[in-house]
Order: C-alpha cells, then sequence, then structure tokens
C-alpha cells in the first residue's frame, strides 16, 4: 500500500432530512451469510423482495451509535444531577429517589428499544434525539422539587407544579415515540405484516401519553399529598413490559439482531462512572478542612475505589461477550436489567456517602474526647481545680473549633453555656467527683450531698451538650447537616430551647446515618444476587460442581450483608458500629472475596470417581 493511500481522504455522505432503516438490495446481498448465524433468523420470511407478504430486513448496528452513547451520557449525567441536589436524608427523600430513578430509566429504555431497532442517521431522527434530551433536561428541572411521597405534615408536601411538569415531561417522551413509530410505519408500508404490530406498539405509546398528559390536570393547589402519581410508575412499568413482550411477536419489532445488550452493559458501565465521580466529589470534601489525610482517610478511599472497580469486574466476568441470546432468556436478562439498575445506583448513592460518614465517625470521636473532662489525670485523684478543668476543656474546645467552627448562633450559645456551667463550679466538688470515679457502686451518686449532686447533673448535662454542639459541628462541615430540615418542621425550637435543637438535630443526623446504612447493604445484597441471576440467564445452564458451590457461597454473601442490616433495629448497637470507620470497608471485603471466588477453579482437583480408579490400577501396575 503506497503512503499516499494511507492519507486518502474518506468520502463524506450527505445528510439527508430522512434515512429509511430499510437494507438495500446490496446490503443484503452482501450479509446474506452473517445474518444466516444469527440468533431470531428464522424469524424471517427467506425471501426479502418487496412483497407485502414478507418483512423488511433492517439496517442492525453491531455496536452503539454515537450518538446513542451520547444519550446514555445524558442519563447518567441527568441522574447525577438528581443525586448532588436531593441526598437521601428520610424515608420520604428515600422513596422519592427510587420513583424519580424509575421514571427516568423507563423513559430510557423505551427511547432505546425504538433506536437500537431503527435507528439511522439523518436530520430527522436527529431531531427526535434533541427532543428526548430535552425530556432529560426536564428532569433535571423538576428533580430539586420532586417529592411525591411527602407524607408528614412537617413535610412541604408535593410541589403541584413540579407535580405538573413531570407529568408534560412524559408525555412529550411518549408523544415523540409516537411520531417515530409513525415515521417506521410510513417506510414500511408496502409490507403488509408489519401493519398491526407497528400499529399496536404506536397505540401503546398513544394511550401512555394521553393518560401522561390527562393526569396533569389532577394536582391541584391545596391537595399536598396526592395520590395520582402512581400512575406514573403503573403506566411507565406497563408500557416497558408491552414493549418488551411485543417483540416475540413479530420480527419487525424483534431484538434478535440488535445490540439492547451492549447499550444496557454500557449504562452499568457508565452508572459505576458516576459512582466514581461520587467517590471524586466526596473527596474534595473531605480534604478542605485540616489534618484530612491520615490513615482513616486513606483506608476509605481505597476501599470506595477498590470497591466500585470490584463490582465492575464480577458484572463483566460474569456475564461474559455474550451479545446475543435466545429471545426468552435475553427478555428476562433485559427486564432484569431495571432492578439490577436500581440496586446498583441506590448501593452507589449510599456507599459513596459512607465515605463521608466513615470520615465523621473518626471526628467524632475527637469531639467527645474533647468535651469529656475525665481524661484529664489531676481529676481523678481530685487534686485539681475549676479553674485547671476549665482551662484545658477551653483550649481543647477552640482548638477544635479552629477545625469544625460554629455556624449556626444557637450552636455558639450552647457551647459557651457549657463552658460557663463548668466554670461556675467550686472547687470542692472535684474531689467528690474523683471519690465518685472511683467508686464502683451502682448507688454511688445517691452518696453525694445536695450540693455535690446538684453540681454533679450540672457538669453531666454541659459535657453532653457541649459533645453534641461539636458534633454538630462535624456533621455540618461535611455537608451531612439536617438543621434547615429542622428548622423547617420547628421554627421556634432553636430560640426556645438551644440544647434540645442540638439534642434534636444530633438524633437526626444518626437516624439518617442509620437509614443510609440501612439501605445501602441491602442494595449491596440484591446487586450481588441480580448479577447472580444475570450469569445464571446468559450461561443457559445450572451450574454443578465447584460452580454450584461458588455460587452457593457467593449467595450466603450476599445473604448475609442484607441481614446485617438487622444491626439497624438494635439503636444500642446499632449506634456502636456506626461509630467505627469499618461500615465501608466490610462492603469492601465481601466484593473483594466475590472476585477471588470467581477467579479460583478447583476444578482441576476435583475427586471424580473414574478418574482415581484410573490412577489406583496405573500406580498398581
Amino acid at each position: 500500500m503506497s503512503k499516499e493511500a494511507l492519507y486518502e481522504p474518506v468520502p463524506s455522505s450527505r445528510l439527508k432530512v430522512f434515512s429509511t432503516p430499510i437494507k438495500s438490495a446490496d446490503d443484503r446481498h452482501n450479509h446474506e451469510e452473517h445474518e444466516s448465524n444469527s440468533v431470531d433468523n428464522d424469524r424471517y420470511a427467506p425471501d426479502h423482495r418487496r412483497h407485502p407478504d414478507n418483512y423488511p430486513q433492517l439496517q442492525r448496528h453491531e455496536e452503539p451509535t454515537l450518538l446513542e452513547i451520547f444519550y446514555d451520557l445524558f442519563f447518567a449525567a441527568t441522574y447525577n444531577a438528581y443525586c448532588d441536589v436531593k441526598e437521601v436524608t428520610n424515608h420520604s427523600s428515600f422513596k422519592a429517589s427510587i420513583g424519580f430513578f424509575c421514571l427516568l430509566w423507563l423513559t430510557w429504555f423505551n427511547v432505546t428499544l425504538f433506536d437500537v431497532r431503527y435507528a439511522t442517521d439523518s436530520i430527522f431522527s436527529r431531531l427526535n434525539t434533541a427532543i428526548q434530551l430535552g425530556v432529560l433536561i426536564g428532569f433535571v428541572v423538576v428533580a430539586p422539587k420532586f417529592n411525591p411521597n411527602a407524607k408528614s405534615d412537617s413535610d412541604e408536601g408535593q410541589q403541584v407544579p413540579t407535580m405538573r411538569a413531570m407529568s408534560i415531561i412524559l408525555a412529550i417522551s411518549r408523544f415523540n415515540l409516537v411520531g417515530q413509530y409513525a415515521w417506521m410505519a410510513y417506510h414500511v408500508r408496502r409490507f403488509r405484516t408489519t401493519r398491526i404490530p407497528l400499529l399496536v406498539q404506536t397505540a401503546i405509546y398513544t394511550v401512555a401519553g394521553a393518560v401522561y398528559l390527562g393526569i396533569t390536570f389532577r394536582f391541584k393547589e391545596g391537595n399536598k399529598h396526592d395520590h395520582t402519581f402512581v400512575v406514573w410508575y403503573c403506566v411507565s412499568v406497563a408500557e416497558g413490559f408491552a414493549s418488551l413482550l411485543l417483540s416475540n411477536y413479530s420480527p419487525i419489532l424483534s431484538l434478535g439482531k440488535t445490540h439492547l445488550m451492549k447499550r444496557l452493559s454500557l449504562l452499568t458501565v457508565m452508572i459505576l462512572g458516576e459512582g466514581i465521580e461520587s467517590i471524586a466529589n466526596k473527596v474534595l470534601v473531605i480534604v478542605k478542612h485540616r489534618h484530612a489525610w491520615d490513615g482513616t482517610t486513606i483506608g476509605l478511599v481505597t476501599a470506595a475505589a477498590a470497591t466500585v472497580y470490584f463490582v465492575f469486574l464480577v458484572y463483566f466476568d460474569w456475564l461474559g461477550a455474550k451479545t446475543h441470546l435466545p429471545h426468552i432468556r435475553r427478555n428476562f436478562w433485559v427486564a432484569l436489567h431495571f432492578p439490577f439498575h436500581l440496586a446498583l445506583v441506590l448501593f452507589m448513592q449510599g456507599f459513596t456517602q459512607m465515605l463521608i460518614w466513615g470520615k465523621i465517625a473518626r471526628q467524632l470521636r475527637r469531639a467527645f474526647d474533647a468535651a469529656d473532662p475525665s481524661d484529664d489525670a489531676d481529676l481523678i485523684t481530685g487534686n485539681t481545680t475549676t479553674q485547671e478543668i476549665f482551662g484545658n476543656m477551653n483550649t481543647t474546645v477552640h482548638e477544635f473549633l479552629e477545625d469544625y467552627p460554629s455556624k449556626l448562633e444557637a450552636t455558639t450559645k450552647v457551647i459557651n453555656s457549657a463552658l460557663n456551667n463548668i466554670s461556675s463550679l467550686p472547687d470542692s466538688f472535684w474531689p467528690a467527683l474523683a471519690n465518685l470515679a472511683n467508686d464502683d457502686t451502682n448507688d454511688s451518686v445517691a452518696n453525694l450531698n445536695g450540693t455535690d449532686e446538684s453540681n454533679y447533673e450540672k457538669l453531666y448535662y454541659s459535657v453532653g451538650s457541649l459533645a453534641t454542639s461539636l458534633a454538630n459541628n462535624v456533621f455540618r462541615a461535611f455537608n451531612t447537616e439536617t438543621s434547615g430540615e429542622l428548622e423547617a418542621k420547628n421554627k421556634n425550637l432553636e430560640k426556645q430551647d438551644g440544647r434540645g435543637f442540638q439534642f434534636q438535630l444530633q438524633e437526626d443526623n444518626w437516624k439518617r446515618y442509620g437509614l443510609v446504612f440501612a439501605y445501602t447493604y441491602l442494595s449491596a445484597a440484591c446487586v450481588i444476587i441480580f448479577v447472580l441471576a444475570l450469569k445464571q440467564l446468559t450461561d443457559g445452564y445450572v451450574a454443578k460442581g465447584w460452580g454450584m458451590i461458588r455460587q452457593i457461597i457467593i449467595f450466603c454473601l450476599a445473604l448475609g450483608t442484607g441481614l446485617a442490616t438487622i444491626v439497624w433495629f438494635d439503636s444500642e448497637r446499632s449506634y456502636e458500629w456506626l461509630q467505627t470507620p469499618w461500615v465501608m470497608p466490610t462492603l469492601c471485603f465481601v466484593w473483594m472475596a466475590i472476585v477471588i471466588l470467581t477467579h479460583v477453579n478447583i476444578g482441576g482437583v476435583k475427586l471424580n470417581s473414574s478418574h482415581l480408579k484410573w490412577r489406583s490400577s496405573k500406580q498398581g501396575v
């Protein structure tokens, strides 16, 4: 080949207004041998001429087009934007997060079904993609106020403009699909057998769009807890299921020769990529503070990145390189990716938050130590004064506040009040407190006289208020505060009872961490189980021997991970466990064990009776 041939310009094709997805005669001839090996080849008529009783041969892409990849990236960015503005803080926001993803994923799925079947490059197809990208932008617009599950009086309730906007967005997406399928019906109008399937598919999206548009007017001002939104989920699931089911009954709607499985695998990679981005954002939050990089932080960041990598390895090692399956197994494989992706995004969302909480657990111990004077050696012996105790605590507390300053006036008042109460204790109280600390009897507090008992209660509540306020500074510094929600629910609490406000704020933060812990571990268990099911569908057979034992072990790991959330129902044990930095690394160890089990093959040393008999007879000779 000459050097000039290497640099020969590639002829550019002119972009058409409309482009047919039907293969030309030359394309059918060139790809005849390849199509004879296709999974669904027997479902097409052998004669591909334009006869009204035959099916047309459609152009198929082995790989996703750049426009499809761009749309997938837009999908991942849309949900990531939602997670940035609506973190899970309570059960209501948790349900809203699930609902938002379901609507988003099912919208993506319906658009993808058309693209993998009939994707062409034309002005018309690009305009339709632009409309669907606009739909995704609409999802981002409604994300900040999307909370259809708000029920309690303390919640703001449903935002009627947001609910109406979501219905209109869904309707636009489906009506756009109606136009696309009508365009497809026009191209194959001479093939009589394609009319009814395309008509049914068009009718599905027409009815769905009409329902979405119709319930727009059901959301009314004054009714902040309307359950009409449930129709969104029911219709979205129904249209997706019907479209997938319909693909089995007509070659014109078949998914057998498409790259749908590759699109789903690609979306999995993008979800994992968004998880890595979230981890990077959490690291940026951590490093803003002093003394950020210690052994705990390095271990947590390493565990977070390794876990995402392990999930990636497990998914693609188990599912292999298969891109086509028989239609029944393929339909189950595709349908199972809906709950799998839901579990995966919940796992990624909660897991990245655990990176912050692991760092918080480390700093909370420092806050409690700063507020507790019992570590002072002179206090244990009783050879100290109030001025010495106050001076040491005041220095330690202000050093802590330099790293995590108070941003609420109520917090500053509680801290100053607690320190002032401690400074007002008489010197004679400390020997009595030392005797109390060295007395192991249960009724030691009852042995205090009236004055010392009153001083003991003052110290006890002051230390508790101080520790709680410092802990809340840590929560707020790492952007996990719920004070805004608390102020919305109890506007007068901060002014009326500053100490009670601090305790309530800390309680809400720990409840939030408990919720994150519970749904992260449960979603991790679901991800493992769903990948096991996907592997079974991909393989198409029941594993035997070591393969079955390996799957049982991995299933037990998933079951154990899910059952770990039982600790959540025991508040004392849950509190102790969440204060350790091992909550997130534990999940890393689980996924690492699965990766190791995936590549451990005991087949070479299996106990085969005939093999042993042959070996024994050979040794006897």
